[in-house]
C-alpha cells in the first residue's frame, strides 16, 4: 500500500500510494522543479485543445482486480473509478460517493467493495453505496488502509488508529501505550496475527489478546512502513520508503532482496508478474524491474511517463497497471502505454 502523504511531506521525503489530502496534503508541484506547474497547465490546455483523451484518474492511490475481472483505482481526484475492460466508470454524484477522496480499494469475500476515504469508509454491493463515519464509531481521520481478516471481520487502519466492524458499528482497537499513530498498512499473518505498519512508531502485531512491537530496535531500517504484504513461507514483506524491503515473522527480520541498499531508496510498492520478475516502484521517476540477478530501471525515455508510482498490479490477463500522481500506465510484456478515458488501445 503506502504512507499517509502529509506524514511523509512532514518528513521531507515526498509524496506516496497523493496528491492533496484533507490536512495539507502535498501536491504533485511540491517537489517539482521551477516552472513545472505551468509546464502541467500548459500540457493539460494542449491536450484539451487538441482533442487528446485526458488520463481516467490522477492520483491513483490503489489499484486492485476484482473476482469478476473489473478494475477498481482508488483515486484522490477521481474518487472510486471501475474499469470494466471497455469503458471507465465513475461514481461521484450525490447519491452515490460525491466529493469524496479515495485512498485505499478492498473486495471482501462476498464481492462487496469497500473504499477507504477521507470521510471514512464505504462500501458497494453493485447497487448502493453504504457510509461510515463518527455516527458509526469512526474517528474525523482519513481510512488509509483496509482489510478484511480470515474470520470475515473488516478492519480499517486511519490516520490516528485502528478500527474493526461489528454489527454495522465500528469499534477501535487499543493500542498499546495508549499511542493512536497513523496505520497506512494491514496484513494477516498465517497464524492469524494482524500486522498493524504504522507512520513513525514501527510495526504492531496483534495476537488477539495482546501484542508485538517491531521497531527499529527490533530490525527494522525504519519506523516509517508503507507497505505489508504477506508471502509464501509466513513472511510479512515490510516496505519502508527510506530504506531497502525486509522480511518479517514474530521473531526474525531480514533483507528481502540481494539488491544494493543505495537502489532501493525511495521504495513505495512492489508486485510480481507471471515471470517471477519483481516490479518496484519509486518516488524518483522511476519503476524498476528486478529479474534475480540484474535490474533495469524504466523512466520517461522508456515509455513510462510516470514521476511517482505509488501502486502496481498484475492483472489475470500478465498486464502490468502502474498508478501515480499523473494517472495509469500498463506494460504488456514489450512497451508501455498511457492510458486514457476511451481505455486500453
Amino acid at each position: 500500500m503506502k504512507l499517509f502523504i502529509p506524514i511523509l511531506v512532514a518528513l521531507s521525503l515526498l509524496s506516496c500510494q497523493n496528491n492533496t489530502k484533507q490536512q495539507p496534503l502535498a501536491t504533485s508541484n511540491t517537489t517539482n522543479p521551477p516552472g513545472a506547474k505551468k509546464a502541467w497547465f500548459e500540457r493539460e490546455l494542449y491536450m484539451a485543445e487538441a482533442g487528446i483523451p485526458r488520463e481516467p484518474a490522477k492520483n491513483i492511490r490503489e489499484i486492485i482486480q476484482t473476482s469478476t475481472g473489473d478494475i477498481w483505482l482508488a483515486s484522490i481526484d477521481e474518487g472510486p473509478v471501475r474499469y470494466d475492460g471497455k469503458t471507465f466508470n465513475y461514481y461521484k454524484n450525490p447519491r452515490q460517493m460525491e466529493d469524496r477522496k479515495v485512498d485505499v480499494v478492498l473486495e471482501d469475500k462476498n464481492g462487496m467493495i469497500w473504499f477507504g476515504t477521507d470521510q471514512g469508509v464505504s462500501s458497494f454491493d453493485e447497487t448502493d453505496f453504504l457510509h461510515y463515519s463518527t455516527t458509526n464509531g469512526l474517528n474525523e481521520g482519513w481510512t488509509i488502509s483496509l482489510l478484511q481478516d480470515k474470520t470475515g471481520v473488516i478492519w480499517a487502519g486511519t490516520t490516528a488508529g485502528l478500527f474493526y466492524l461489528e454489527n454495522n458499528q465500528w469499534k477501535e482497537l487499543k493500542l498499546p501505550n495508549l499511542i493512536n499513530p497513523g496505520i497506512p498498512a494491514l496484513a494477516e499473518d498465517e497464524d492469524g496475527n494482524l500486522w498493524m505498519g504504522t507512520d513513525t512508531k514501527g510495526i504492531f502485531v496483534y495476537h488477539g489478546l495482546d501484542f508485538s512491537i517491531l521497531t527499529k530496535e527490533s530490525g527494522l531500517c525504519n519506523d516509517a512502513i508503507a507497505s505489508l504484504e504477506p508471502q509464501q513461507g509466513g513472511n510479512i514483506r515490510i516496505i519502508s520508503p527510506f530504506c531497502e524491503p525486509l522480511l518479517g515473522t514474530r521473531s526474525q527480520i531480514n533483507r528481502a532482496t540481494t539488491l544494493p541498499k543505495d537502489q532501493l531508496r525511495g521504495l513505495l510498492c512492489m508486485a510480481s508478474d507471471e515471470e517471477g520478475n519483481l516490479w518496484m516502484g519509486f518516488d524518483f521517476n522511476s519503476v524498476r524491474r528486478y529479474n534475480g540477478s540484474s535490474i533495469q530501471s524504466f523512466t520517461m525515455k522508456e515509455g513510462m511517463g510516470l514521476r511517482q508510482i505509488q501502486t502496481i498490479l498484475t492483472d489475470k490477463n500478465g498486464l502490468i497497471w502502474f498508478g501515480g500522481l499523473e494517472g495509469l500506465y500498463v506494460f504488456d510484456g514489450k512497451i508501455f502505454k498511457e492510458v486514457s478515458r476511451d481505455g486500453l488501445c
